[in-house]
């Protein structure tokens, strides 16, 4: 089992210079808004993978999609890079609470079928602590 490591996308450049290494297998992108930020960071770690002699595409990556503005993009999203395996509803997602929380259900449900026909896994973030 490889080492999973948790990036900002507010400094990808450093994040993944310290984080790619042999032995790790996915890197966590939270808050991801749109398509070309999951582009980037996967050419980053392609170029990461290169350098350092891992074998291309060898590291995952997960994304967290924790606005509505990523919800509303969420099928760019999913459909932006063959290195990206699972996305799931982070916990910071910011919505109005009416109703229960059915503005959240609605996110998550949303997210989960472009997953889902992306051929992605769904991630469970409900309970992480952030």
């Amino acid at each position: 089992m490889g080492i999973s490591v948790r990036i900002s996308l507010a400094s990808p450049e450093a994040d993944l210079a310290a984080a790619i290494h042999p032995g790790v297998s996915t890197i966590l992108l939270p808050r991801v808004e749109a398509s070309n930020q999951i582009q980037y960071v996967d050419s980053l770690i392609t170029d990461l993978e290169r350098r350092r002699g891992i074998r291309p595409g060898t590291i995952e990556l997960r994304a967290l999609i924790e606005s509505p503005k990523g919800v509303n993009v969420a099928h760019e999203i999913a459909s932006s890079s063959p290195r990206l395996t699972a996305i799931g509803v982070g916990p910071n997602m910011r919505v109005h609470f009416e109703n229960d929380g059915d503005a959240l259900v609605y996110a998550t449900a949303e997210c989960e079928l472009h997953i889902l026909a992306a051929g992605l896994t769904p991630l469970n973030m409900q309970y992480v602590l952030d």
